[in-house]
């Protein structure tokens, strides 16, 4: 190990000094990076360490067959690196026939990291791209077990971990990457109620995909952000419970309206509450940017792929945050401009297509490029909205169609959106239904 930083990291994960929401949500975000940087989702494959793992003298260990999408293009003598920790671990594969093994210097890998009996692997890689490189993501069982604990559930119940992303968070239902232990799948098919703290809400889950879908409700109410870990646990009878960790290890506090959390207005993922302050409007300069933009009624919209794609720098640290929000209360009471749409029948309808901005705004939103993530705020919620560009026009796109079915919005209707002083947040009032 070439990198004494990184192995004082790895000595303090193997004394369990860290905690597994930092590092799972490290080691998956990063690698959520690259997925997006290539336009693909990634896929994850489990491998749970069990006694034929650690036998002694034993140097290598066949890897499963429901992982083969993983391992399928690996050759023998392939060296294959395993990236955990900021350090790579250099492994040759061994192949016979069918069977492929993990073999010269796997064991350092075991020994170095610590692995033990019920510990979860999870590698994740896009193949095409990276096929000689896999990033490591370690669940220990000791962990695991802490979590089954607190949530008050027998740890033969517990479902999934969810580490959320920027992509994650702007989708409008399915919400990846998650990772589910094998074994849970007929409980969550069968789940259609999630209680989240005082709250119950309504979800459903797809085995086939591992995504749960329609909870974009929780994610609003308890401000979830990006790296935050829900963490489901299911009954016998189908019950399940959620319970959410912060990416310090921190659970919500689900006895408040909103959970509580320190709030950066250039955080992916902005607090409901934090917009409810800067609803006044101030400045004749603003009131005279107020125009009037008719929505255009185009054919395109199957052209134009409405996909977010993420630029790599815009999320890759999130600690590059401000820790200072002085000012902001003066910038964002501003309306720097307003227009009106009269929605058309394919905003609306089951292609739902995205009502452009006026070109009057592009003085404040010209930097903006496909994948832009905006908030749009109605009666004190908010949606998370992408943004595609076509031809030099902007537009509402990924999760818009969301906001029109949870605000009953039909053709006819007249909105108008104001944008705030943070460039990124449009206020909604329906004028005309």
């Amino acid at each position: 190990m070439d990198n004494p930083g990184a192995e004082l990291k790895l000595s303090e994960y193997v004394l369990g000094l860290n905690k597994l929401e930092d590092e799972k949500a490290r080691s998956l975000f990063f690698s959520t990076a690259y997925g997006s940087a290539y336009g693909q989702y990634l896929r994850y494959y489990e491998l749970s360490m069990d006694e034929s793992h650690f036998h002694v003298g034993m140097s290598r260990i066949m890897l499963p067959k429901n992982i083969s999408d993983l391992y399928g293009s690996w050759k023998n003598g392939d060296i294959i690196k395993f990236y955990f920790i900021e350090i790579f671990w250099e492994v040759t594969i061994d192949v016979s026939g069918d069977d492929h093994y993990l073999g010269n210097r796997w064991s350092n890998f075991v020994k170095d990291c610590g692995l033990q009996k019920n510990d979860i692997l999870v590698f994740n890689t896009v193949i095409e791209q990276l096929h000689d490189m896999v990033h490591v993501c370690l669940l220990k069982s000791s962990e695991i077990q802490r979590h089954e604990l607190r949530s008050g559930i027998p740890s033969r119940n517990a479902s999934f971990f969810n580490v959320l992303n920027p992509h994650a968070l702007c989708q409008k239902e399915i919400v990846p990457p998650i990772l589910v232990r094998k074994f849970y799948h007929d409980n969550l098919s069968k789940v259609d109620t999630i209680r989240c703290g005082e709250s119950t809400f309504l979800v459903s889950y797809n085995a086939n995909s591992r995504t749960m879908k329609n909870i974009q409700m929780i994610l609003d109410k308890y401000d979830i952000q990006r790296n935050d870990t829900i963490f489901i646990t299911t009954t016998e009878n189908h019950d399940a419970n959620m319970r959410i960790f912060r990416r310090d290890g921190i659970e919500v506090e689900y006895q408040s309206e909103y959970a509580t959390h320190t709030i950066n207005p250039n955080h992916w993922f902005v607090h409901d509450k934090w917009h409810k302050s800067y609803s006044v409007r101030k400045g004749e300069d603003a009131e005279n940017r107020i125009s009037s933009d008719t929505v255009e009624d185009t054919n395109d919209a199957g052209n134009d792929s409405d996909e977010i794609i993420m630029n790599m720098s815009e999320f890759i640290d999130g600690s590059e945050q401000s820790d200072s929000d002085d000012g902001i209360e003066e910038a964002d009471d501003l309306i720097l401009g307003e227009f009106f749409a009269t929605l058309s029948k394919s905003n609306v309808d089951s292609h739902c297509h995205g009502v452009y901005i006026s070109k009057d705004l592009d003085e404040f939103i010209s930097h903006w490029n496909s994948g832009q993530i905006v908030f749009l705020v109605r009666n004190g919620l908010q949606w998370n909205i992408g943004i595609n560009v076509t031809n030099g026009r902007k537009r509402f796109s990924a999760g818009w169609s969301t906001f029109v079915d949870n605000n009953g919005l039909n053709e006819n209707d007249i909105v108008r959106f104001s944008l705030r002083g943070d460039e990124v947040t449009f206020d909604v009032e329906v004028v005309v239904d």
